[in-house]
């Protein structure tokens, strides 16, 4: 028994020795014979024998197939993939073919296709294919909610479809993925079928013992929907709640009114702020929303805050004039009634720490529906009426008195000539659109602006803290300004001994125009 063993063990041996250089018997790569062959003959008879179909009919149900040429995407035998699939086939199974117990393989036969001809067809592909997913939506109209159902999406599955093209099958189904839609039709009726529990009928709303009816429709127009991550919600608009709510029942709400500050005699005083009330318009609002359709429902009131509270108008440092200047007028052409309205305008207003400030945006345009008049005002050289005309001297008034509270002149542009009333260059003009005076308060305390427009003349005084601002200037006029004429004047703005800022500035005045 033992020497019949050792003749197997050795035969076994010499069929194992005979065919280690050979691929197994009975293989096939698709349908090309290559069992018994070396691996360089099989090479060699795949690459002669292998033809894919002359066309790839590719499937995009349901629309109409696509036929593609099979030579357009320059097909190559992967030979060297089939053949390692071969050897891979293990020592085992050979010691089974050698015994005879083996069976016949097949192999698939694949192809490398061109790179830049596969992306094409990909990119074509998709383009036929790739669809986004569209949400289920809500809508309101004319007080009536309804569904817009969601559709899927689907985009190609690249690498499946790549995996059958290198099989290259005369055809097949072009694979794709579906893609679910974020909003889906279920969560959609379900906000539309609250939605219409809400508007089912009058809403009584009850405040401070006072009622009043919302009816279907107006609810209707306070409701908003909004998408969140998958899900729908019906929104109520708290503001446009509010207003409806307080018109109906007027005398409800009570306005705050802001901290301010007072003059007297010099001395800056500070006017205290009053809370008021109104309609907790957000709970009111989610308050229907709960009630899901029942009635009534009970709003309450909240305090109004002022925007500027008493305690943060004490510590904004408004105590003392910093800035001071004043321009005359003969009293009272229509310039002054336009000067008089500026003034009512500007007067009392704070410009916060660090914050800029425009007079044309302060002002804002100056029509006959404001309380501005016509009035001359220069424009390219020449008198000419305009609303709002003389509003310059409110300019030109202001500008100085920025300019010894030691402010930052951020833009300001004097008149083509020389009005006598100004001092020379130290003066701005101003109109819509045009010219404008615009000046940074970069000091750390609010600044208070007091104007005043009497019969003979408009002033104004800044108040704030000193903070040991000081301001110096100087001047050069020539002798003779009746006609053209340049000047020059400096700045100097200091922080006790410490310069803060050192400016020089020159403007070159146009004669005035003849009187003939």
């Amino acid at each position: 028994m033992a020497a019949t063993l050792v003749v197997i063990t050795g035969w076994l041996a010499v069929s194992l020795a005979s065919r280690q250089d050979r691929l197994p018997d009975g293989l096939r790569v698709g349908t090309i014979p290559v069992g018994g062959l070396t691996v360089e003959q099989a090479t060699r008879r795949i690459r002669t024998s292998a033809e894919p179909p002359p066309r790839l009919r590719l499937g995009l149900p349901p629309a109409p197939p696509i036929v593609v040429s099979s030579a357009g995407l320059a097909p190559t035998p992967d030979v060297g993939s089939a053949l390692r699939d071969a050897a891979a086939r293990g020592w085992r199974t050979r010691v089974w073919e050698v015994l005879g117990l083996g069976r016949t393989d097949q192999l698939p036969l694949r192809f490398r296709l061109d790179p830049g001809r596969r992306a094409a067809l990909i990119r074509m592909l998709r383009r036929r294919v790739d669809r986004p997913p569209v949400d289920a939506t809500v809508s309101i109209d004319a007080g009536r909610a309804s569904v817009e159902p969601a559709r899927p999406g689907r985009r190609l599955a690249t690498t499946r479809l790549l995996d059958t093209l290198a099989g290259m099958p005369a055809a097949l189904t072009v694979p794709t993925l579906a893609i679910a839609p974020r909003l889906a039709t279920a969560e959609a009726r379900r906000t539309a079928n609250r939605v219409r529990r809400i508007t089912s009928g009058p809403v009584t709303v009850e405040v401070a013992g006072r009622t009043t009816r919302i009816s279907p429709q107006q609810l209707a127009a306070l409701i908003g929907i909004e998408a969140r991550g998958a899900t729908i919600s019906a929104t109520i608009d708290a503001n446009a709640l509010s207003s409806l709510v307080h018109g109906r029942l007027p005398g409800l709400a009570q306005s705050p009114r802001d901290a301010g500050f007072g003059v007297r005699n010099g001395v800056v005083r500070v006017i205290p702020a009053r809370p008021g009330r109104e309609l907790d318009g957000p709970a009111l609002a989610t308050a229907i929303l709960r009630a899901d359709g029942a009635r009534p429902i009970r709003g309450r009131l909240r305090a109004a805050k002022p925007a500027l509270t008493t305690a943060r108008a004490r510590r904004l440092g408004v105590r003392e004039p910093i800035g001071t200047f004043r321009t005359p007028y003969e009293c009272c052409p229509p310039r002054v009634t336009n000067i008089r309205r500026a003034a009512a305008i500007l007067d009392g207003m704070v410009i916060m720490p660090r914050a800029r400030f425009s007079l044309n945006e302060a002002l804002g345009e100056r029509t006959t529906n404001r309380g501005f008049v016509p009035a001359p005002q220069i424009n390219a050289g020449r008198l000419e009426d305009a609303v709002g005309g003389g509003v310059s001297q409110i300019a030109t008034t202001l500008f100085n008195a920025a300019f010894f509270a030691g402010l930052r002149l951020d833009r300001f542009t004097p008149h083509e000539f020389w009005i006598r009333r100004y001092p020379p260059g130290r003066e701005a003009t101003i109109s819509w659109g045009g010219p404008e005076l615009v000046f940074t308060n970069d000091w750390p305390a609010a600044v208070l602006v007091s104007v005043r427009a009497d019969r003979r003349g408009v002033s104004v005084r800044l108040y704030s803290s000193r903070l040991g601002r000081r301001v110096t200037t100087t001047s050069s006029v020539p002798p003779d300004t009746r006609g053209a004429f340049t000047t020059t004047f400096t700045r100097r703005v200091w922080v006790g001994e410490r310069l803060r800022r050192s400016e020089t500035y020159r403007w070159a005045y146009r004669a005035p125009p003849s009187d003939g």
